[in-house]
């Protein structure tokens, strides 16, 4: 079965040319059992957004972009942070 994460940066940046993606990159989870894969852009006016693309487990995921800024505010007041802090 294909994973929807090996999409090409050439067929990502084609579907949405509003933002332009600097960085795709993998990470591991909280957890330890799975590894999102994230996108980093930047928008026209040089906002910077950030968009978990995929997952190799089940797992919360969405591929909408989030600002860096809105990230920020969360991070700064907020113990934790968490998928749920941004729905």
């Amino acid at each position: 079965m294909e994973n929807e994460t090996t999409a090409t940066n050439e067929e990502i940046t084609a579907a949405e040319p509003e933002v332009r993606i600097v960085k795709i990159a993998e990470c591991g989870s909280l957890s330890g059992r799975s590894k999102p894969v994230y996108h980093i852009g930047v928008t026209p006016n040089g906002d910077t957004v950030r968009r978990i693309f995929g997952n190799s487990a089940r797992g919360y995921y969405c591929k909408d972009w989030v600002s860096w800024a809105l990230i920020d505010v969360h991070l700064n007041d907020a113990p934790s942070f968490t998928s749920g802090d941004i729905q």
